[in-house]
């Protein structure tokens, strides 16, 4: 009779190990899915701002003239 009690509360324990595992795993997969759908909808807004934006044309880097120190304006 002890025999079949303890496997009763084995298996009672070991269900609740399941239903413990089974529901942060579930939590997980939410967070997931969530921090996914939101990183596509960011995309999304973004590409579809992008299309309404006119096209511009690439601008091309031009040097820039160097001005000269504090200490080289001095100079006899």
């Amino acid at each position: 009779m002890d025999d079949t009690m303890l496997t009763v509360k084995f298996v009672e324990v070991l269900i609740m190990e399941v239903l413990v595992f089974a529901a942060v795993a579930a939590l997980l997969i939410a967070v997931v899915r969530d921090s996914v759908e939101a990183k596509v909808r960011e995309s999304r807004r973004r590409e579809e701002i992008e299309s309404k934006l006119p096209a511009q044309k690439p601008v091309a880097l031009q040097p820039v003239a160097q001005e000269p120190f504090a200490g080289q304006l001095a100079r006899p």
